[in-house]
C-alpha cells in the first residue's frame, strides 16, 4: 500500500476527464487488473440503476460471471450497499468481517459482498446525477482513507465515461438537452462543417468549399466526435441534422 494511489496514474487519468477523452475497454481493463492489485481486490463490480428503478446491469472484473447475476435486477429501494451508494450519491465503507444484516436486511444472502476484508463503494455520477456504483472488494483491512476514496471517485467516473458515452442511453428529455448543448457549444466552423457533412459532403469536397487541404478537415472531424462524444462520423451526421442549420431550413 505504499505510495498508492501513483500519483502519475492519477495525474494521467486526470487528463483523461479534463480533455473528456472516452477511455477504450483496454484501459478500463488496466484500471481493474492493475491499479487494483494494489488494493488485493478479489472482485470489483460495476452497477447500473435502469428506468425501472432496478440495478439493470453489472459488469465484472477479477471474479466469476455468477457474480454479476447475483445482483441482477436488485430494486434501488432495497437495502443493500449498491443501492444506497446509488440513493445517497454518498461512498461507503464496509467491513466485511462485521455481520451487516442490522444495517442491510438480507445482505448475507449476496455472497459477492463477502470477498475480502473491505468493501468500498462509490457512486458513479453523469451529469451530477448518480446513475450507479463501482464497488472494489479488497482482501486487505483498510482503514478509511480520503486519498483511496477520491481515487476510486475518479477511477469510476472514468470508468463511467467509457460506459455512458452514448446519450442515447440516458432518459430522453435529459438526452435532448444534453446533445442539444453540446451541439450548440461547437464553434462556427466546427459547425460549418458538420452541416456539409449532414449534406452528404466528402472531407474532400468540404475542403475545397472552404479552402484548406483534406488532413485539416479530418482532424476538424475528430474534434467535432469528441465535442459532441460519439465515435462515428453517422452519429455526429445524426445530431448535425436534427440541431443544425438545414434541420432548421426543413423547419419552415
Amino acid at each position: 500500500m505504499k505510495d498508492f494511489p501513483n500519483v502519475q496514474l492519477v495525474q494521467e487519468l486526470a487528463t483523461f476527464l479534463n480533455h473528456r477523452q472516452i477511455p477504450d475497454e483496454d484501459l478500463c481493463r488496466f484500471l481493474m487488473f492493475n491499479t487494483f492489485r494494489d488494493l488485493q481486490s478479489g472482485a470489483v463490480l460495476v452497477a447500473h440503476k435502469d428506468k425501472s428503478d432496478k440495478i439493470g446491469w453489472t459488469k465484472a472484473y477479477g471474479s466469476e460471471g455468477s457474480a454479476v447475476e447475483v445482483v441482477h435486477d436488485v430494486a434501488l429501494n432495497e437495502e443493500l450497499p449498491v443501492p444506497t451508494v446509488i440513493r445517497t450519491n454518498r461512498p461507503l465503507w464496509l467491513d466485511l468481517r462485521d455481520d451487516h444484516d442490522k444495517r442491510f436486511p438480507g445482505y448475507s444472502k449476496y455472497t459477492i459482498y463477502r470477498k475480502g476484508l473491505t468493501g468500498i463503494c462509490t457512486p458513479i455520477c453523469r451529469f451530477g446525477v448518480p446513475v450507479g456504483a463501482l464497488t472494489v472488494y479488497s482482501d486487505l483491512e483498510l482503514e478509511y482513507s480520503s486519498e483511496i476514496s477520491d481515487f476510486c471517485y475518479l477511477v469510476a467516473n472514468l470508468i463511467a465515461m467509457r460506459f455512458y458515452s452514448n446519450v442515447l442511453e440516458l432518459p430522453s428529455v435529459i438526452a435532448d438537452e444534453v446533445e442539444r448543448g453540446r451541439y450548440l457549444n461547437l464553434k462556427p466552423r466546427q459547425r460549418e462543417i458538420l452541416d456539409l457533412m449532414v449534406q452528404d459532403f466528402t472531407n474532400l469536397e468540404i475542403a475545397l468549399k472552404m479552402g484548406c487541404d483534406e488532413i485539416t478537415i479530418r482532424e476538424d472531424a475528430l474534434d467535432i466526435y469528441q465535442a459532441l462524444y460519439v465515435h462515428s462520423r453517422l452519429d455526429a451526421i445524426r445530431i448535425g441534422a436534427r440541431y443544425g442549420v438545414t434541420s432548421q431550413i426543413r423547419a419552415r
